[in-house]
């Protein structure tokens, strides 16, 4: 399957395994929603990559890759579990607002290069070696109870 788009990725009912082996940048307009009893896991990825937009309930686990969100500007909220391993990292891009409400654990890095990443009441990331970079007016809010 071929997976380029400018609209919105829906995992509807299914877990997915994205292997990304050409084009690290087919879906950087794209909202990726993944459905709270849904999961996707993008650990076999040949490349890293890019995806417009994070929103949805359902698991992430990113693995040692690095996941780019946010290129689209759109403003999103992702409620579910983001994990990964040493090596890790998401970097948030784009002029939009991410809002985290979940829990994550496990990469390495949180890179904020542009826009705003809220964590909201009881969600908690933690972050590896790294912890947490903010950089080109980025911003980091962290609401009620949540922790990096």
């Amino acid at each position: 399957m071929i997976l380029e788009s400018n609209g919105t990725i829906d995992s509807n009912g299914f877990d997915v395994t994205w292997n990304i082996v050409n084009n690290a940048d087919a879906l950087q307009n794209s909202t990726v929603s993944i459905n709270v009893n849904d999961g996707l896991d993008v650990t076999t990825n040949a490349i890293d990559a890019t995806i417009g937009a994070l929103a949805g309930g359902g698991d992430l686990n990113i693995g040692s890759q690095v996941l780019r969100i946010g290129s689209n500007g759109d403003d999103t909220t992702y409620s579910g579990a983001l994990t990964g391993s040493p090596g890790g990292s998401v970097v948030k891009l784009g002029a939009g607002t991410l809002t985290l409400t979940g829990t994550g654990a496990g990469f390495d890095s949180l890179q904020i290069r542009n826009g705003s990443v809220v964590e909201i009441d009881g969600g908690n990331y933690t972050t590896g070696s790294s912890a947490v970079t903010i950089s080109n007016g980025g911003t980091l809010t962290v609401q009620n109870s949540g922790m990096y």
